[in-house]
């Protein structure tokens, strides 16, 4: 049988169309949807390596979104005989949708695979084979001095800040070979340069950016983590040293817009229009509070306790048009099709809502993240009387 490269692509390829839609068509309506059209993207991209990651992350969040409803046991947890068949019925719907990600992740690991294997592919070389980098921009002078006289982690943030535009480091085009980075580590920032990659031991290889000494190769999965939790960050130069109260936002995919008091105004505004949020006005006391005196890990957990609350409501919403669709198709539902019709464009419309939403939620949630990493934040200027 042949087995060749192009032979495991064109399998690949005729079903992964159909199966990535089908995904999508399932997750319509949930948070995730979005991330699934950003791999559609990349799929069509013929990049199988992020379509793979962004995948792999979107159905690994779905399976922990619906963990406590795959683990409840019907005969137990169901009231009565009809509600252990609903339980039944919603995890073989949510079974079918995990079984579906596990084999879209297989077929996208075996192009990807493939992809690594390709000379003109720069993410990974083949086996046994290693990079060199080119030489990294030098850092100057003027910012050595700075940042070796900086005494701990808030004045060498500070710093950075000021001679940087950055960008978390979670996801593979941010990796790139002679790039610098800093890294949080014991109280201490780090400045690192991308040395060298391995892609028989799936290594990455930094040294430090000021001395050149070469340190501890991590693995790469270790890499995303470090970036998705914000303690590494790419950092691509300003064109002069900014002020700490300036916002860095105009280095277009790598810059992180630092959020404000704005920013929750807009998503309090969008968490109301949803109707599931009876407690939305608790983002503007956090706004007012915790935001304001720069508590950002308070702000943060009780943003996210409000993102779940919103989150579930959707969920709960969602199966509850599903059951309205059926009654509706089955007859039990006693509507004209104008009336229906007229029903699914208000659905819709709530939920573009409720989506928009999610995503400021998910905007204010990363802000937050990186303030708790990123000093002196831009200060809202008080409004005129």
């Amino acid at each position: 049988m042949d087995s060749s490269p192009a032979k495991v692509r064109h399998k690949s390829l005729a079903s992964l169309p159909q199966e990535l839609d089908e995904l999508y068509i399932s997750l319509r309506g949930s948070p995730y949807v979005t991330a699934l059209v950003e791999a559609k993207k990349a799929f069509q991209a013929k990049d199988y390596i992020e379509t793979l990651r962004i995948v792999r992350k979107t159905g690994e969040l779905h399976h922990l979104a619906h963990l406590q409803i795959l683990q409840l046991d019907p005969k137990k947890n169901g009231k009565n005989k009809k509600d252990a068949e609903k339980i039944t019925v919603r995890q073989s719907k949510l079974q079918a949708v995990l079984d579906l990600f596990e084999g879209v992740v297989h077929q996208l690991e075996k192009l990807a695979r493939v992809q690594s294997d390709e000379p003109q592919i720069p993410i990974w070389p083949k086996p046994q084979e290693t990079i060199d980098t080119p030489p990294a921009p030098a850092l100057s002078e003027e910012f050595r001095e700075h940042f070796q006289a900086a005494e701990g982690e808030a004045a060498q943030l500070r710093i950075v800040a000021d001679w940087f535009h950055v960008q978390p480091a979670d996801a593979e085009k941010y990796l790139q070979l002679g790039a610098l980075y800093s890294l949080r580590h014991r109280g201490q920032i780090h400045l690192l340069r991308y040395a060298k990659r391995n892609a028989a031991m799936a290594t990455l290889a930094f040294e430090s950016a000021l001395t050149g000494k070469p340190l501890k190769p991590l693995p790469h999965e270790k890499v995303l983590e470090l970036g998705a939790k914000h303690l590494l960050l790419r950092l691509l130069p300003k064109h002069r040293p900014h002020s700490a109260e300036e916002d860095a936002t105009a280095a277009g995919d790598f810059t992180v817009a630092i959020i404000n008091k704005g920013s929750f105004t807009q998503l309090q505004t969008a968490a109301q229009a949803t109707g599931l949020l009876p407690n939305a006005d608790a983002i503007g006391f956090i706004r007012d509070h915790e935001f304001r005196i720069e508590k950002y890990q308070e702000a943060f957990d009780r943003i996210e306790g409000l993102f779940i609350h919103l989150r579930t409501a959707a969920d709960q919403r969602l199966q509850r048009l599903r059951q309205e669709e059926m009654s509706y198709k089955s007859g039990a539902l006693k509507m004209s099709p104008k009336q229906w019709l007229a029903k699914q464009r208000r659905d819709t419309a709530q939920t573009q809502g409720i989506l928009r939403a999610l995503r400021y939620f998910t905007k204010i949630m990363d802000g937050l993240r990186l303030l708790q990493s990123s000093p002196a934040p831009p200060r809202d200027e008080p409004a005129a009387e």
